[in-house]
């Protein structure tokens, strides 16, 4: 998978790292949301983290997924049929001085013709936050976030899901206000 990560901090957390995830009531009884809260833990269990009971938990996590479709219109070229490997279609004469390839010249031929093709692709993101319970003068601060985003051309939520998490923690705590590439490798689909 090849994200996008982005990453804000204020962290300055020493002991203990304990940790609770938060659910809110409209996602507590979904088995694909807790199966996604298992790959967070995974992650921040990987981190040194510890998970606890809420109210003695130092940290509270929260975090949010979605995947929206967005479209895209792409514009591509296109010789004629016979025309490529003709002398008509690209090569090394578009290189001829003086004279652009795109205009009209009747030794050469037609430039191409633009095809527009619309298709849509689907954002899958993942937003993490993390709580310090313990902070002063305001307890409960958002002390850590990180947003991780891909692109698919399928709606597949879980199939992202493994990468994404892998994305959001890849670099603890981070640089604050870093935006980076990642490439992450997805666990092999069942078959």
């Amino acid at each position: 998978m090849r994200g996008e990560v982005v990453l804000f901090h204020e962290w300055r957390a020493a002991e203990p790292m304990s940790f609770a995830i938060r659910t809110s009531p409209p996602t507590a009884g979904s088995l694909e949301h807790r199966s996604y809260e298992a790959l967070l833990r995974e992650r921040l269990l990987a981190l040194g983290f510890v998970e606890a009971p809420p109210a003695v938990a130092r940290f509270h996590v929260e975090f949010a997924y979605a995947a929206v479709g967005e479209a895209r219109r792409y514009t591509d070229p296109y010789w004629p049929p016979g025309w490529q490997g003709s002398g008509f279609g690209p090569g090394p004469w578009l290189a001829r001085p003086g004279v652009p390839y795109w205009r009209y010249d009747p030794l050469w031929g037609m430039p191409p013709m633009p095809v527009v093709r619309d298709e849509t692709v689907v954002r899958h993101e993942l937003r993490v936050d993390l709580f310090d319970v313990r902070v002063e003068p305001v307890p409960g601060r958002k002390v850590w976030e990180s947003r991780a985003a891909a692109y698919a051309q399928t709606e597949s939520m879980p199939r992202l899901m493994p990468g994404l998490a892998t994305a959001v923690f890849s670099v603890f705590p981070g640089e604050s206000g870093s935006t980076r590439r990642v490439d992450v490798p997805l666990p092999q689909a069942p078959r």
